[in-house]
This record gives C-alpha cells, sequence and structure tokens, in this order.
C-alpha cells in the first residue's frame, strides 16, 4: 500500500487482527484496539502541533505534584 493512501480505521483494525494469536480474548483485541486508537490520535496532535516538551511537561508536573 502506497504511503499516500488513506487507510481506513477498519483496514487498520484487520490488518492489526491478522497479528494476533488465534487465541485472542475479546478483552485482548479490545486492548489492542483503544491502543491503535491512541496512536492516530498522538499522531494527529504531532501533526497539528498540539505538543510539548519534555521540559514543559515537567514543569506542568510539579505545579499538580506540589501540594
Amino acid at each position: 500500500m502506497s504511503t499516500t493512501a488513506t487507510v481506513t480505521a477498519k483496514e487498520e483494525v484487520l490488518e492489526m487482527l491478522r497479528h494476533l494469536p488465534d487465541n485472542v480474548t475479546f478483552e485482548e483485541i479490545l486492548y489492542h484496539i483503544e491502543m491503535l486508537e491512541g496512536l492516530r490520535l498522538s499522531e494527529q496532535d504531532s501533526r497539528e502541533g498540539r505538543v510539548i516538551t519534555n521540559a514543559e511537561f515537567k514543569e506542568r508536573m510539579k505545579e499538580w505534584l506540589t501540594p
């Protein structure tokens, strides 16, 4: 498949299922689907510039963790 082709969610899930063992549980399938979606959303955020540096993250964590 070319890199310019749009892959549908269904195609992504079918490809993922092909790589899982035959005895996979529904719970494990759902976990993998959730991971695929998380990666897709993360890649979209990155492309659209919705990211922060590690230093910015550490500063935010200090604020959250300081009593």
